[in-house]
């Protein structure tokens, strides 16, 4: 029988907070006149697709722009279209989605100069290459879409008549992009005399969509079925919208109001569940989008105007963490006048903005490397508990392993993030079958330990499978943390 000696051992464990991101480098795409990315997207492949509108001759009109690069921001392919240099009607790519079947669909607007604008759904594959378009006469300015379950499309636009102050439309279209069905006026939307609309998305556990938007000078979020009929609408006074997503059962918006920028939660019935005003620098001229990351928290991306009134302008990017509270916040030069229009967060390590450069027209794409100040936190540490995981790093599962005394009556596992957010508990079945002895060597109490082990498989409470990145698990033996080390999760 083996005997250990308990002591007390001060470790140092590295935990991170986060500084301003450093600009990696700024790729700069198009012709010599006016381009524009509008959109940009990360491809299973590693890639990146984007997509905006590109003017190829001084007195053309803007043609629609596709582009697929490579992490490094390397063309890949790229795509004009139609490549013409009609005076009469320019396309502008609004979004670009990924579909269920590989491929994707750009949301396009068509302006027609002296009649009516449009709309284009144009699918196409991994290489470029146009499978089909369909046109939507009359349906001015699309702003969003989302994919429906069966693979078809709900767009949201706004306006006729070239008149942006005008009712919103909603088209519900099948996987070829034909009308299924046209949103006709409900009671509920009488209330509003005119309105702006932003976004849209599918809410995930339900046949429903929500979208936002912005009319008789109030924000406002609508629920619709899938039958186009309006379940609920909310007006409030939350500020001019900007985009919705939904993390787990509540929904996040952003929004811009008399020069703040706003973060918050609705419920799955539109009643606010938190507000956040961002404390900004100087003046902010616009909020043109944000994303969100469980282990990062929210990442704000806006367009700063200079106090001196010159139309110049800096792209603004600010962190939020979960709590709602300002991480930090920076402005950036990518070349006189500028603005980002679009982001996603890379690998958890990076993310990329894509927008336009006004001085010389050219379109852009910028990669930022988030920074991680490490903090010396000392925590007391138990050392004979030998607790350790196998395989390190791993992927999908890891074993953790572990000694205890055998009148040790509860144990956990607990599995955090970065951020020291709980992720899981895991709980072992610890069978005690042989007697227990004690010494007393002075104060110090001698235990008979056994070995445990239990596996995490890379998933959260939930049974949801998290992402990559840096873990630490902690042994808990009757409420208290005995020990604690890191792992590293690689998919």
């Amino acid at each position: 029988m083996k005997y250990f000696l308990l002591f007390l051992l001060f470790i140092s464990i590295q935990m991170f907070a986060q500084t301003a991101p450093t600009l990696l480098w700024t790729e700069y795409y198009g012709g010599d006149y006016t381009d524009c990315f509008r959109s940009i997207i990360e491809t299973t492949d590693g890639s990146i697709l984007m997509g905006g509108y590109i003017k190829t001759t001084a007195s053309g009109m803007y043609d629609l722009y596709l582009l697929k690069v490579d992490s490094a921001g390397q063309i890949e392919w790229e795509l004009i279209y139609p490549d013409s240099t009609s005076n009469t009607d320019s396309e502008r790519i609004e979004k670009i989605i990924p579909t269920q079947d590989g491929n994707f669909v750009a949301l396009i607007h068509l302006f027609y100069w002296g009649d009516l604008d449009g709309t284009w759904l144009m699918k196409f594959d991994t290489d470029g290459n146009i499978l089909w378009i369909q046109e939507y006469y009359g349906y001015c300015v699309a702003e969003d879409f989302v994919e429906t379950d069966d693979a078809g499309f709900i767009i949201l636009g706004r306006g006729d008549d070239n008149s942006i102050f005008d009712d919103f439309w909603l088209l519900r279209v099948d996987d070829m992009g034909n009308i299924v069905w046209e949103f006709e006026n409900d009671p509920l939307i009488t209330q509003l005399d005119w309105a702006l609309v932003y976004s849209i998305i599918n809410h995930d556990s339900e046949d429903s969509y929500i979208f936002n938007g912005y009319g008789n000078y109030s924000s406002f979020f609508c629920k619709i079925n899938d039958d186009g009929e309006i379940l609920w609408l909310e007006c409030n006074d939350f500020g001019n919208g900007n985009k919705i997503i939904q993390i787990e059962n509540e929904f996040a918006f952003g929004a811009a109001y008399y020069g703040e920028l706003r973060i918050g939660k609705i419920d799955n019935f539109g009643n606010l569940i938190e507000l956040t005003v961002v404390a900004i620098q100087d003046s902010v001229y616009g909020f043109t989008d944000f994303v969100y990351d469980a282990d990062i928290g929210y990442v704000l991306l806006g367009t700063r105007e200079f106090a001196s009134g010159n139309n110049t302008r800096d792209v603004y990017i600010s962190n939020l963490n979960n709590n709602g509270e300002l991480v930090w916040q920076e402005c950036y030069d990518f070349g006189m006048s500028q603005m980002g229009n679009s982001m996603f967060i890379y690998d958890e390590d990076y993310f990329y903005i894509g927008g336009v450069i006004y001085e010389g027209s050219h379109a852009f794409l910028a990669k930022f490397e988030f920074n991680n100040t490490s903090i010396n936190e000392e925590i007391i540490q138990i050392n004979n508990f030998g607790l350790q995981n196998y395989p390190n790093p791993f992927n999908p599962s890891t074993t953790i392993s572990f000694s205890v005394a055998q009148t040790s009556s509860f144990v956990t596992i607990g599995i955090y993030n970065l951020k020291g957010q709980k992720v899981k508990i895991l709980s072992p079945s610890l069978c005690y079958t042989e007697p227990f002895d004690k010494l007393r060597a002075g104060s110090v109490e001698v235990r008979e330990k056994k070995q445990y082990s239990i596996t995490w498989n890379g998933d959260d409470n939930n049974d949801n499978p998290v992402s990559s990145g840096i873990y630490f698990y902690k042994l808990n033996v009757n409420g208290k943390t005995e020990a604690m080390k890191k792992c590293l999760l690689l998919k």
